[in-house]
């Protein structure tokens, strides 16, 4: 009976692999360029789902705007994906113990993040139900001189338009608190196993000033129904054959 259980574990986690989506190369496998933008309708892939990425400014659910690529590190100008509080000011910089973990780019906002007040919502697509998916915002900072804070909402979406999972972010604390988010990832996981095939991540803190940086996502597809079972079958019966 152990064998048997630790089998069936085994057929569950061979299925929950997922490639990350990590924004290192565009999805035509070449380097992207810093602040070049991410065409909308282009697909990366994981766990053989087709995944888009970009965002909706009217506020109709469906992306019309680019996504844009910010390279990791501080530059003398042009848009930037975050500002660091911390140390020295350096923009799009991890902070300390995160160092590494953006790679050399993320996903950012269309435009800098001091141009924005009110955030566009990212939109997510997939051209396959994914049962669970993951990713990281970045930065999401609270402000000790007005007490101010940003936040973030996740929801994901079936394919009939309704509303199957939720996640807010924490609310943003100042640099000097315990805990801080500043120049650091809050991870996101959101599962339905009935199927998601839409994700936004919208704005509902009250800072301005805000842009959103998004990395390292990746999802799983909804299991094919009885497939689970037909490996479980072809396990039980070579385990079988092995006795005899």
């Amino acid at each position: 009976m152990y064998k048997l259980a630790s089998a069936f574990a085994f057929v569950i986690a061979a299925g929950a692999s997922a490639q990350v989506v990590d924004f290192e190369t565009t999805p035509g496998g070449m380097v992207p360029t810093d602040d070049s933008f991410l065409d909308r309708a282009a697909q990366y892939f994981s766990d053989g789902v087709g995944i888009s990425f970009g965002f909706d400014t009217n506020n109709d659910g469906i992306a019309d705007a680019d996504a844009a690529f910010e390279a990791v590190g501080d530059e003398p100008s042009g848009p930037e994906g975050f500002f660091s509080t911390l140390g020295n000011e350096d923009r799009d910089t991890e902070a300390p113990g995160f160092e590494g973990g953006l790679g050399d780019f993320f996903l950012r906002t269309p435009v800098g993040v001091d141009q924005n007040d009110d955030p566009s919502v990212l939109v997510i697509t997939y051209d396959t139900a994914v049962a669970e998916l993951s990713g990281e915002i970045w930065d999401i900072d609270g402000r000790s001189n007005d007490g101010t804070f940003e936040q973030w909402r996740v929801r994901g979406f079936n394919a009939m338009g309704d509303q199957v999972a939720i996640q807010d972010s924490p609310v943003g604390i100042p640099q000097d608190t315990m805990g801080t988010l500043d120049s650091a990832p809050w991870t996101f996981t959101l599962a339905n196993q009935a199927g998601i095939t839409r994700v936004t991540i919208e704005y509902i803190g009250n800072a301005e000033g805000v842009g959103l940086a998004f990395d390292n996502y990746n999802a799983t597809q909804v299991p094919t129904p009885g497939a689970g079972a037909l490996a479980l079958a072809g396990l039980v019966i070579g385990g079988r054959r092995r006795r005899k």
